[in-house]
């Protein structure tokens, strides 16, 4: 999103900074490049009830003043579909009434900002993603003894280069596939730009879990989808691999079964690191760039609620292909959009556009 640059808040204006992409609700602020608070609730569903509250509470106890906004940092993905609304349209809400700017975070850049690993590590961040699938990006780790972190928050025009580099765009993946995404860009057979592996039929969608004829469910290697020269992925002087996220804790069995025979030094970081610290947002709202338009949600996959509709409708006796119409006005129409002049404003009831919480 082209806008402001990090260095251009002004003297004595408050950045905010939101996330909700999983299971925790964070809050964090800093003025003048010092932190102000940063503080998180683990609220699986009642996200949308708390954070509001949260926010004028922590500016009543805090003595600030909401007026004083004028930057919003909120995590645009990719996770929860109901957490990234939540803290978007937040954000935009806000803006409009504060004269805000907007910027978007990734969630897994945040998550790579936690551990402190050696430089020129290569950093796999994988989230759940449901129905056996995991949302993934590489990162290069810009070194142990650099606090991202601290640094980034008294020193904005320092902090995108302390900052976990992105090497590969994020995307969503079967287990057999990330796998193959992880190898091949260790062997040196992945496309930086695009993160494609040389050989794609590990993509075919079996929701993760691993098939009859999959490497993962027999334990041996896959030759047709997987780098299978060993010694060649040894012999690389490649910088060491791991791996971290909830994607990562859930699926560790399978995966590590799979990597022990491919990247045996492949190593899993502790699953205290699979929620980013609320501090965290800080180094990431400082180095964004800001800009008078909404963010965007980054979902990666297929809505469970879109993929569903057809049949919500119809079990509400409903024009499926009229609910897919107002649900896309809905979902692409301005906040001040107004209803369409052909559609009843009964034609589709609230209650009856499902929501999700993936």
């Amino acid at each position: 999103m082209a806008g402001m640059t990090a260095g251009a808040e002004a003297t004595g204006a408050i950045t905010l900074a939101l996330n909700a992409a999983e299971s925790r609700v964070q809050v964090a602020a800093l003025r003048d490049g010092e932190a102000l608070f940063a503080q998180e609730w683990h609220v699986p569903s009642q996200g949308t009830e708390l954070l509001a509250p949260a926010l004028a509470d922590a500016f009543g106890r805090m003595r600030l003043s909401l007026a004083d906004v004028r930057r919003i940092a909120c995590v645009q993905g990719p996770g929860s579909f109901t957490g990234l609304r939540l803290v978007l349209s937040t954000a935009a809400g806000m803006a409009r009434a504060l004269g805000a700017q907007q910027a978007g975070l990734s969630y897994t850049q945040l998550l790579a900002c936690g551990p402190l690993l050696p430089r020129g590590t290569v950093l796999w961040v994988l989230t759940h993603a449901r129905r056996g699938l995991v949302h993934m990006q590489a990162f290069r780790m810009p070194g142990e003894t650099q606090d991202a972190a601290s640094a980034g928050v008294t020193d904005a025009a320092t902090a995108t280069t302390l900052l976990p580099e992105a090497v590969t765009p994020v995307e969503v993946a079967t287990l057999d596939a990330a796998v193959a995404r992880i190898v091949a860009l260790q062997c040196g057979n992945v496309h930086p730009a695009t993160g494609a592996a040389a050989a794609q039929t590990a993509d075919m969608y079996d929701h993760g879990v691993p098939r009859g004829d999959s490497s993962l469910a027999a334990g041996g290697v896959q030759k047709q989808t997987m780098p299978t020269n060993r010694s060649g992925c040894e012999d690389s002087p490649a910088p060491a691999v791991c791996l971290m996220g909830s994607g990562a804790t859930r699926n560790r069995a399978v995966l590590a079964r799979a990597l022990a025979e491919l990247l045996p030094r492949a190593r899993f970081l502790p699953s205290r690191f699979d929620h980013p610290a609320p501090a965290l947002l800080l180094p990431l709202a400082a180095a964004a760039a800001y800009g008078p338009d909404d963010v965007q949600p980054l979902y990666v996959r297929p809505c469970d609620a879109e993929e569903n509709l057809p049949a919500l409708a119809a079990a509400r006796g409903m024009d499926p292909e009229l609910a897919r119409q107002e649900l896309a006005r809905l979902t692409s129409a301005s906040l001040a959009a107004t209803p369409p002049a052909d559609v009843p404003p009964t034609s589709i009831p609230p209650a009856s556009i499902p929501r999700t919480g993936v």
